[in-house]
């Protein structure tokens, strides 16, 4: 082979030009292409070169200018004339066709986003060059086995097509790429062919491990100064400077000063090399003028604005000099400076100068691509990056469905898995949003498609029935509204479908599937395995013959030889997914069972046998697996003392079950004693490698094990748990900080979401359990170094663990100069993190509300005598007996534990899914007829202990008492005031008000206290009615020829019609002190945050569309309404809320509290237009008739808001035909039980 002392990258094949002036046009040519001037090169081609454009040299080199240059569609063309020029000729010797049929496919995967051509040529590729050998590769080979490396690298990214030990070329490096790398690199030096291992030095400088990069730099230092000696020509000198830059990228970061004076040397180099009939080196290689122009924009110390302004210019240069690939790697980091910009800036004046910056970003990289690369790749990604700033900024569901839609329009072709599973993932949750249920079904479909798409292969090399990342399984399993126990059905679905694909390929027997799965696969063939999985099988059915029903868990050694059967062939399997899916998929699966053996123990109050306990415990290896699988799955490499520990720890908990009662003698105090000296040992292990989530894991462990020497020893105070839940809640805090913080795909974040305990929070349950056992006995603890009652440390850990994130948030955005946009809320969780996100909140802010438990008991001293505060809380780990229990306060009076053992967390679950959210023929729920009474009797047990007296002693809630009541968990979606306790319901005894938080309901109580005195000034009132005036049956809608006079009534603006704009209302609310919505509310619980009031035809009529005007709560959190304003939201589900796994209750409620209100009343379920209306009647003649300027102990008593929905209440059901809760029982009010006087006119009484 010729040495390789030429600008062409194929100089074996010069030969084949007839002529030295045309291999000096060739030259000249691919001299202009690798300095990116495309137009010059493009010139030469066209001028000196017409009649060899087929010639395979000059093909060859045409393809890779274009490839350099983002022109796919060109390529394709190009290497497509080529092929069929070529048809007949001989080039097999030297691999040429095999090189051009492999960029012709290269071409369509960034063109058209088709894999299956290149997946097909891999084998053949490497079948060629190892027939060739290591060290016999021509230069045609080696640009076989660069671009080799290229479409792999892009394969493994976005699909699972390629098993890691198939990314090399050569036999002998099991999947080591550096490796082969180095050794190709060292052998093309060896034969002094440089340019050649210049290129190699350059792809092993990017795959090399952490580890090497020393080693691999001065490798590349050193060919650097080889290519830059006197005797080597100028195409090597520029070889030199390319790796060079390379190189001081590579050391910006550790080595800034080194980076420096590499790309001076760079700059040097450049200069030297450069032809006198060019101005400068930049003008002479502007691709490389352009890479260091971006770099020093990027270091200036210019503001933000002006360093876009002079990327956006650079890049329209770039695009003036036909360099796509350099433009797009511009646009892409003026995208993340527009986003960092964006963040940094919500709450100050730059927000929407960042805004528009973002948008303008995206706009520019999807126009790139859209319509002048038309590459399908990057035209994905551009689509995919928008979309999910539309659904985690913007929240416009409707425009990311519309974005989808057209891409799929105009890239029919496309068939990338993972781009496509992350788009109609989106796409799903727009859907899901917007309520639109056929398109959700659609999008759920395709985007399941798209995980099986890696089934294209039938000869066993790159089989794969999913996705094999993490990331994809995990979104396949973890789903936000559903507990470990249904993670734990997932999982044995994801194992189904690999099991189906395997079947299908003859790789097992339908017999081996029915042994691993039971009976449900007993009609699985290999012909129609995959549907069968999708359509015929249940996988409760699945689940049962594994886990046992859920009323009678198998037996342990039953699941674990399932289990056992399940992990074996898993892990054995090379044919299937990811070595780390896997381990994801049996981890989920093995702790679904803890879960639902826990859970069944708790719901029964009983101890497993000794027999059971025992054959757990003699299962060491099983054990062991579980250890280790729990160590794989988080990334985690524990060391021999970490491992021994963890399964230490494992064999004492099961020897304790969590619900153990002192009568067990399973386990011995020395036991306990060395599991908590090794948990320790782990704390402080993960503490020093800053492993916060193993940390937090590790430290509920520790909780657990302190709870069981109280439990079976009594061998120390329960009181003396609380510091470690104190730790455990400062690691909490962080944890939930960084997930909001950082992307979801980094591996903290992925670990903290597979934790059980963070998941389940579960620091807060044995925290709960502790203090409650402490409270029946009267215990004291020093906590934080003052002595602190355990009343009070209920006080504060309910504070914690209730609704923290709003009352922190909106706390701070009331004392904030800037309002916050619905948009910008950041991403995310399943709680209202994302609202602490946008006002930026510190570690100083979280501290604020820990200790808000003060607040709350020096306002509830000037509550009125009458008021009574009833804080319910679920207890998962309770010593023995009831799991719910209800802290109740009341002024002058100790603080009350009260328990109520005749109802559980799960009935509660069990009662609301059946009564409220069970599907239905009518849009009534059971509450509805003659005996819906009965159904709510079925909670007496709520309030038995609260309303009925015992021994001589007054009853709790008194008559005539006002009772506040704060809600946990599912009962939120319970009318608890509609409960009845011996024929008579709680509202018909007392007012009653729901708060979602001790903190939101004291922070109220404060601003009403602090209200300005003397004359209240004029606010403003408006009512809202977007209704028409007949409904489609053409019946009249009763309730728009009352709400003119209520309107009148009370001195309101009046905006009616079914026409209204989404600007022009809120504009009319700003300020209010009365906001009277009465209308439609579309409103679910699992997307309580995107419920819409449908303010015009458009809206009503269609889910999505143009032209519909709405309102969803995220609006109102960029608004304000006037102080302690009454917010009245007649509506459909308008108070339906979806309650977070931190106790954050979303809906329309929060937003009206987080824009100023006061109070708020709304509707559990749907309900119908006229008791709407006649609730609204009643409720404002309650008002007119409440005494006013009445004092109690100093504070004014205002407008009795709470009493006046009382009395609707009380009225609405004395009319004919509603009586059943169902018409009444929905109103609800929140917030305060009383209000300023200027919600209402003077004149109104």
């Amino acid at each position: 082979m010729q040495r390789q002392w030429t600008w062409t990258a194929y100089p074996s094949l010069l030969s084949s030009l007839s002529t030295d002036e045309q291999r000096l046009a060739l030259e000249r040519a691919a001299a202009a292409l690798y300095c990116g001037r495309l137009h010059d090169a493009e010139s030469i081609f066209d001028s000196e070169l017409p009649s060899f454009a087929t010639q395979p040299i000059v093909a060859l080199q045409r393809a890779d200018m274009l490839n350099m240059h983002g022109m796919e569609h060109e390529r394709i063309k190009l290497l497509e004339t080529t092929l069929a020029a070529a048809e007949g000729e001989n080039n097999n010797d030297n691999n040429i066709d095999l090189l051009l049929q492999f960029m012709l496919a290269d071409a369509k995967f960034w063109a058209f986003g088709i894999m299956q051509e290149a997946l097909d040529l891999l084998p053949r590729i490497r079948q060629a060059l190892r027939k060739r050998g290591l060290s016999n590769l021509c230069d045609v080979e080696i640009r076989c086995a660069t671009l080799f490396h290229t479409v792999v690298d892009a394969f493994r990214d976005q699909s699972n097509f390629i098993a890691p030990t198939d990314i090399c070329v050569f036999e002998g490096f099991n999947g080591d790429l550096h490796a082969e790398l180095k050794s190709l690199r060292e052998d093309l030096q060896s034969r002094n062919e440089w340019r050649l291992a210049a290129t190699l030095m350059q792809l092993e400088l990017n795959n090399t491990p952490a580890s090497g990069m020393q080693g691999a730099v001065i490798a590349g230092l050193r060919m650097c100064d080889v290519l830059t000696q006197p005797t080597m020509p100028l195409p090597l000198h520029f070889r030199s400077a390319v790796l060079k830059r390379s190189i001081a990228t590579t050391l910006e970061r550790v080595m800034p000063p080194m980076a420096a004076q590499l790309h001076n040397q760079v700059k040097g180099i450049l200069s030297s090399i450069c032809p006198d009939h060019f101005r400068s080196w930049e003008d002479y290689v502007p691709v490389m003028a352009a890479d260091m122009s971006k770099s020093i924009i990027l270091k200036s110390t210019n503001s933000t604005s002006t360093k876009l302004e002079e990327l956006r210019q650079l890049a329209e240069r770039t695009i003036s000099q036909g360099n796509f690939t350099m433009t797009n790697r511009i646009n892409m980091t003026i995208l993340n400076v527009a986003e960092e910009w964006y963040l940094k800036s919500r709450g100050t004046p730059d927000a929407p100068e960042a805004l528009s910056s973002l948008q303008n970003a995206h706009e520019s990289f999807q126009n790139l691509h859209r319509d002048r690369t038309r590459m399908a790749f990057f035209d994905a990604a551009a689509v995919i990056h928008y979309m999910s700033f539309l659904s985690i900024r913007y929240h416009d569901f409707a425009t990311v469905i519309l974005e989808l839609e057209a891409f799929a329009a105009r890239q029919a072709r496309f068939e990338i898995p993972r781009m496509l599973e992350r788009a109609y993932d989106l796409a799903t949750g727009a859907a899901r949003h917007l309520n639109l249920g056929e398109k959700k079904w659609i999008f759920s479909k395709k985007r399941k498609q798209s995980l099986r798409l890696c089934n294209f292969r039938e000869d066993g090399e790159y089989v794969d029935n999913r996705i094999s990342d993490r990331e994809a399984v995990q979104r396949e399993i973890i789903t936000e509204d559903e507990t470990f126990v249904e993670w734990g059905l997932n999982a044995m679905k994801v194992l189904l479908h690999w099991a189906a694909g395997q079947v299908e390929k003859a790789q097992m027997s339908p017999r081996q599937c029915q042994l691993l799965f039971g009976p449900e696969m007993e009609a699985l063939t290999t012909q129609n395995a995959q549907s069968f999985v999708n359509d015929e099988v249940e996988v409760s059915n699945v689940g049962r013959f594994a886990y046992g029903p859920v009323d009678q868990p198998n037996k342990s050694w039953q699941f674990w030889k399932v289990y056992n059967r399940i992990q074996d062939w898993a892990l054995a399997s090379e044919q299937l997914a990811s070595l780390d899916a896997r381990l994801f998929v049996l981890m989920v699966i093995a702790r679904s069972r803890g879960q639902r053996v826990r859970l069944f123990f708790i719901q029964q109050n009983s101890l497993p046998t000794a027999l059971e306990a025992q054959t757990l415990l003699e299962e060491t290896g099983t054990i062991d697996r579980i250890v280790r699988l729990e160590a794989a799955q988080n990334g985690s490499v524990l060391t021999g003392g970490e491992h021994g520990a963890w399964v230490s720890i494992h064999k004492t908990l099961l020897k304790c079950f969590a619900i153990s009662s002192p009568g067990a003698k399973l386990i011995q105090a020395n036991e306990l004693e060395i599991a908590i000296s090794q948990c320790q040992e782990l704390i402080r292990s993960h503490h020093q490698n800053q492993n916060w989530v193993h940390e937090y894991s590790a430290t509920t462990k520790l909780l657990e094990l302190h709870w069981q020497q109280y439990v079976h020893f009594c061998s120390l105070d329960p009181m003396d748990i609380m510091p470690y839940a104190e730790k455990a809640e400062e690691l909490f805090v962080k944890i939930r900080k960084l997930i909001n913080n950082l992307d979801t795909s980094d591996d903290l974040v992925a670990s903290a979401k597979m934790s059980e305990e963070y998941f389940q929070r579960q620091h807060y349950e044995w925290a709960f359990a502790a203090l409650v056992a402490a409270f029946d006995s009267q215990h004291y603890g020093v906590v934080k170094g003052k002595e602190t009652s355990v009343a009070e440390e209920l006080v504060q850990w309910s504070v914690r663990a209730k609704g923290r994130a709003f009352a922190d948030a909106m706390e701070i955005a009331q004392n904030s100069e800037h309002s916050v946009e619905p948009s910008t809320e950041g991403r995310s969780l399943n709680d209202l993190m994302p609202l602490r996100e946008a006002l930026e909140v510190s570690d100083a802010s979280v501290n604020i509300v820990q200790d808000k438990s003060n607040v709350f008991l020096e306002a509830i001293k000037m509550f009125p005598s009458n008021v009574v505060v009833v804080d319910f809380i679920y207890l998962s780990y309770a010593q023995a007996g009831a799991r719910v229990v209800a802290i109740v306060h009341r002024r002058e009076q100790a603080t009350s534990v009260i328990k109520m053992p005749d109802v559980d967390p799960e009935k509660i679950d069990k009662w609301v899914l059946e009564n409220l959210d069970a599907p239905r023929a009518t849009r009534h729920n059971e509450l509805y007829g003659k005996d819906s009474g009965q159904h709510l009797e079925q909670l007496s047990g709520l309030l038995g202990p609260l309303l009925v007296a015992e021994d001589d002693q007054e009853a709790i809630i008194k008559a005539n008492d006002i009772v506040i009541i704060c809600p946990t968990g599912s009962l939120n979606r319970v009318p608890i005031h509609a409960i009845p306790v011996d024929g008579k319901s709680l509202i018909e005894r007392n007012a009653v008000v729901y708060t979602h938080s001790l903190t939101l309901l004291s922070h109220l109580w404060q601003q009403y206290l602090d209200r300005p005195a003397g004359d209240a000034p004029k606010h403003k009132r408006t009512l809202i009615n977007p209704m028409p005036a007949l409904w489609p049956s053409g019946d009249p809608v009763k309730s728009s020829t009352k709400i003119p006079d209520l309107a009148h009534d009370i001195d309101a603006t009046l905006r009616s019609g079914f026409s209204l704009q989404k600007a022009s209302v809120l504009e009319s609310v700003k300020d209010a002190a009365l906001f009277h919505y009465h209308g439609h509310i579309n409103s679910s619980p699992a997307s309580a945050l995107d419920a819409t009031m449908l303010l015009n035809e458009a809206a009503f009529t269609r889910s999505i569309g143009p032209n519909r005007e709405t309102l969803t709560p995220r609006d109102f959190f960029k608004i304000r309404l006037a102080p302690l304003a009454l917010s009245i939201l007649i509506g459909c589900g308008s108070g339906v809320s979806l309650v977070s796994k931190t106790d954050d209750v979303l809906g329309w409620p929060t937003a009206q509290f987080f824009a100023g209100a006061g109070a708020v009343v709304s509707s559990l379920w749907p309900i119908e237009d006229e008791d709407g209306i006649a609730f609204a009647e009643e409720f404002y003649a309650a008002l007119r008739r409440s005494q006013r300027s009445v004092e109690e102990n100093g504070v004014e008593v205002g407008l009795a808001v709470a009493k006046a929905v009382r009395h609707a209440l009380l009225e609405l059901r004395k009319r004919p035909g509603r009586s059943a809760p169902f018409h009444w029982a929905a109103f609800t009010i929140h917030g305060l039980w009383m209000l300023p006087q200027a919600v209402l006119p003077l004149s109104y009484s």
